[in-house]
């Protein structure tokens, strides 16, 4: 056997046009790049069984018209496969690069050598990670021995190979990390006892389970492809701690998720938005963990049942996600309750029309005023409860609508700061509890409000707290001033005009208590108005000479005046 390191110059036979054997020997070192330079080479290029080291050289791309074989299997390489080596495209038996050290992925490039069609691609026995690149598919011809076993090779096995319509047996994967299911495209090749070759060539994989997940101590029955919940029960071993883990995202059968009364620290990961078939519980009470919900949980479109995001120990802070009004299938229970929510109700929230049972958003720190939106939740039959929050304004008369609720409406621990709408007294239904205490509530209390404290309610509590029997806008000081009455001030008396003073009145007449108009008094007929002039006179204490009709110079007779009353006020001389 021949030793020592492989001779560059062997590159310069350039018209060797079959094969080049180095098989079976102990040459060391590296493969010379300049072996590429031997473009003629047609069949065979074959390294395998030494003690060849390094990396693979990219310039063995350039044996582009190998048909035959390509082995370079058993030795000690490192490194990644070239993707250069997918240019052997007219390869139709061998590819071998198995049993070395080999790192990174399977390149897509190899995609390309679609004319293997006999005996064996081998890469197994290294350290390749990563997925099985789809384009593999391509391989339409391909019969028998695909080898990958024994790596790090993870995901899903691409569905793609079940073109491989010609493929019978071998078909080795065992050893590495592939999980989800063996695609059914793949086993309807053939019977699985035939296309495995034998019954090991799946094992020691994570077939059933999902992709993505990593064992976890804390979780031991978590990650099967069965998997529909992900409960956690108190046990006497003590809560689980630690954050939640992300890769709870893969799990995406789970329908629902129940981790309460546990110790788990840290934020709800937004790799729950991906459990897309949750509809029946989510319960995270009672644990430590903090932060904002994240809005990727407005993709659980199909959630119908159980939405509790509780405090505890919890301190969950920021805005309530406007996604959440994208839940419109819930039809049973949604709380926040407990938590430092510090945003206003979002209107969309009144989207959840089908909610039947409870609806609570309380003790937090919500603010503003209460969407009237909400009204639209008039299905719910139970509770409907917005207490110990910041809310202010008026109360909506919209929620006069929820008049099918039984066992209770609390609104109390507020700042409402309006009247209490008439609306509120549909709550006949209503046997539990009604209580607005504790708020700014004013003015009157409406009698169909009134009416529920003597009917079956068990807990009414209205008045305690509020400012019932105050006009609201007293309380605001914005009420209109009552009118002051006004005393007339009394008249000093003008003096006095001269006799043969000619004056100018202005009087208005009227007849059957209708009026005619106002009038100077040479604008009429000095006969028509003689009398109204005398008795002017007097009342102003004016000597009236003469009447003279406009425009003719007649005059009319005039009596002798008659002294003026002395409170009167005499007339400004013209």
């Amino acid at each position: 056997a021949l030793s020592k390191s492989v001779p560059t110059e062997l590159g310069k036979l350039t018209k060797v046009a079959d094969e080049f054997l180095l098989a079976g020997n102990f040459f060391t070192g590296a493969i010379p790049s300049q072996l590429g330079q031997m473009s003629s080479l047609s069949k065979h290029f074959q390294a395998m069984a030494n003690l060849l080291s390094s990396t693979i050289p990219t310039q063995l791309g350039g044996l582009e018209k190998l048909d035959e074989s390509f082995l370079i299997h058993q030795n000690r390489l490192s490194g990644t496969m070239p993707t250069q080596l997918g240019g052997f495209t007219s390869l139709k038996s061998y590819f071998s690069a198995g049993a070395n050290g080999l790192t990174g992925t399977v390149p897509s490039e190899f995609g390309l050598m679609t004319s293997l069609n006999s005996t064996a691609f081998w890469v197994g026995s290294n350290s390749l990670e990563g997925t099985l690149p789809t384009q593999l598919g391509q391989w339409s011809s391909v019969r028998t021995h695909f080898w990958v076993e024994d790596n790090q090779l993870s995901g899903a096995v691409p569905t793609e190979l079940g073109r491989w319509s010609a493929f019978k047996t071998n078909l080795r994967l065992y050893n590495n990390s592939f999980c989800d299911d063996v695609p059914s495209e793949i086993a309807a090749l053939s019977t699985l006892s035939s296309l495995f070759g034998d019954s090991t060539a799946t094992q020691s994989n994570s077939f059933g389970s999902y992709c993505g997940w990593i064992h976890d101590s804390r979780f031991p029955s978590l990650g099967e492809k069965s998997t529909t919940s992900i409960t956690l029960h108190a046990s006497d071993d003590g809560a689980t701690t630690g954050n939640i883990p992300t890769q709870f995202g893969v799990l995406t059968g789970a329908t629902d998720l129940n981790i309460a009364y546990q110790a788990f620290t840290g934020t709800l990961p937004t790799e729950l938005g991906s459990l897309v078939e949750m509809n029946n519980l989510l319960f995270i009470d009672s644990n430590s963990l903090d932060g904002s919900i994240p809005t990727q949980l407005g993709r659980w479109v199909q959630m119908t049942q159980q939405f509790y995001i509780t405090g505890g120990s919890n301190t969950f802070t920021g805005t309530v996600p406007t996604e959440l009004g994208n839940l419109v299938r819930m039809s049973s229970s949604f709380r926040l309750v407990n938590g430092q929510f510090t945003s206003v109700i979002p209107t969309e929230l009144g989207k959840l029309i089908n909610m039947e049972k409870e609806f609570y958003l309380i003790q937090n720190s919500l603010s503003s005023t209460v969407p009237t939106e909400l009204g639209n939740l008039n299905k719910t039959t139970t509770e409907f409860h917005l207490f110990s929050n910041q809310l202010s304004s008026a109360l909506p008369t919209e929620l006069g609508k929820l008049r099918q609720l039984t066992d209770g409406f609390r609104i109390y621990d507020n700042s409402f700061s309006s009247s209490i709408p008439t609306e509120l007294g549909s709550f006949t239904a209503i046997t539990g509890a009604f209580q607005l205490n504790d708020n700014e509530f004013c003015d009157d209390l409406p009698t169909e409000v009134q009416a529920l404290s003597s009917s079956s309610v068990g807990s009414w509590t209205v008045t305690t707290g509020n400012n019932i029997g105050t006009s609201c806008c007293q309380i605001a000081g914005t009420c209109a001033p009552s009118p002051v009455p006004t005393t007339p001030k009394p008249t000093t008396p003008g003096p006095t005009p001269a006799m043969g003073t000619v004056v100018t009145v202005p009087f208005n007449i009227t007849v059957g208590g209708v009026s005619l108009g106002v009038f100077q008094n040479n604008t009429v007929q000095a006969a028509f108005i003689t009398g109204l002039l005398n008795a002017i006179g007097t009342a102003r204490g004016a000597t009236i000479t003469r009447v003279r009709e406009k425009g003719t110079g007649t005059e009319s007779p005039t009596p002798a005046p008659t002294p003026a009353p002395a409170a009167m006020e005499s007339p400004t001389p013209a």
